[in-house]
């Protein structure tokens, strides 16, 4: 089976989760992990919420056959790229949900 192709530029999925962030909140998850690993690094809600707002898709996204998911780190650019975000977004039309998988400082 061939990978797919992103169905848009890396610049449109980074306005996508922009978009979502910031509009429709409730179609982001934070999962279990990341919010372990954003107590255990000191990483507040704000500063993830505020990456996924202002950020940019910093990484080539790859696709995870696995649960249907394109993947990659999202942060914000200097000076104001304190946290990483690796984010799984599922570009269905139907479903426009977004995964915090984990966050890091940068």
């Amino acid at each position: 089976m061939s990978k797919p192709i992103l169905p848009m530029t890396v610049e449109a999925l980074g306005a996508h989760v922009n978009s979502i962030a910031t509009n429709c909140a409730d179609d982001v998850i934070i999962t279990k992990h990341c919010e372990l690993r954003m107590e255990e690094r000191g990483i507040t809600r704000r500063e993830t919420w505020t990456c996924l707002r202002r950020g940019s898709v910093c990484s080539s996204p790859e696709y995870n056959p696995d649960f249907g998911t394109w993947e990659f780190k999202f942060q914000e650019p200097p000076p104001r790229d304190v946290v990483c975000v690796v984010v799984a977004v599922q570009l269905d039309p139907t479903n426009n949900t977004i995964y915090a998988l984990t966050v890091y400082e940068v």
